[in-house]
């Protein structure tokens, strides 16, 4: 069930493709439009776009033409989500707290102000990465039981206070309550464990982006990424999923 039935997500490789044609933009802006939905825009989005070239106008261009929003960064995402524990998320994830998010976004992509940003993906990187490992080596092999404790590992050692006024034991927590971190670690199990893929710090920032997506209605991102997310949503079942649309590249060249 996404909670803002407009709000559409990219991946940085598909932003980096539309930049690559502008008469598939213009098709894919089509297709916005009809839809009214509104691209999110996080910090994320905009650190990885300007670390991988120097086309930062070509980008910036291409996010102002689509209808947008500044989402929050993904830190603060998952902290309104604890704060609401155990209700859903009781705000939106749009960066209101900003006065102007134009003016944020054009700092990020065009004078690459992402010192900050890019300090805490490395950390997460890094983070990612131990924790993957440490579910490799103990062998988990159940979704579930992974979800749990990598859920209830990042509420107890980021929000302790709040785990023990809202929690208490690991046993009463929803883990769904908490869908950003949720959905790492299904995303996590589905791709280092059951496909027994290789972590690697280089392609770990996709964990970054997924924390946004049971926000929205459509996400499209690159095609193993929408291959995990699908089957995840389709082994789960979970509420958190049902609603979404996961697509990729192939999707928008056939608009």
């Amino acid at each position: 069930m996404c909670w803002n039935s407009n709000l559409l997500y990219l991946d940085t490789c598909i932003i980096i493709e539309l930049s690559k044609s502008d008469e598939l933009l213009k098709r894919f802006i089509k297709f916005v439009n009809q839809n009214n939905y509104k691209l999110v825009v996080s910090d994320f989005l905009c650190l990885e776009l300007v670390r991988k070239s120097n086309l930062n106008q070509k980008y910036y261009e291409i996010i102002s033409q689509i209808p947008h929003i500044l989402a929050l960064p993904v830190d603060k995402v998952t902290e309104a989500e604890v704060l609401s524990y155990p209700d859903k998320l009781k705000r939106s994830i749009e960066f209101f707290e900003t006065i102007d998010p134009e003016e944020v976004i054009q700092e990020l992509i065009i004078k690459k102000k992402i010192i900050s940003a890019n300090f805490q993906y490395e950390n997460d990187k890094k983070r990612l990465v131990s924790i993957i490992n440490t579910f490799i080596q103990n062998g988990y092999n159940d979704p579930q039981q992974t979800s749990l404790l990598w859920v209830a590992n990042t509420f107890l050692s980021l929000y302790p206070q709040r785990w023990n006024t809202r929690v208490g034991n690991q046993d009463s927590l929803d883990v769904e309550k908490i869908p950003s971190i949720w959905l790492q670690a299904q995303v996590a199990f589905e791709r280092y464990i059951s496909r027994k893929a290789i972590p690697e710090e280089n392609y770990l920032g996709d964990f970054l982006h997924v924390s946004f997506f049971p926000y929205c209605s459509f996400v499209i991102t690159e095609e193993k990424m929408c291959q995990s997310l699908n089957i995840i949503k389709k082994e789960t079942k979970s509420e958190i999923l049902q609603d979404i649309e996961f697509r990729d590249m192939k999707f928008v060249r056939k608009l």
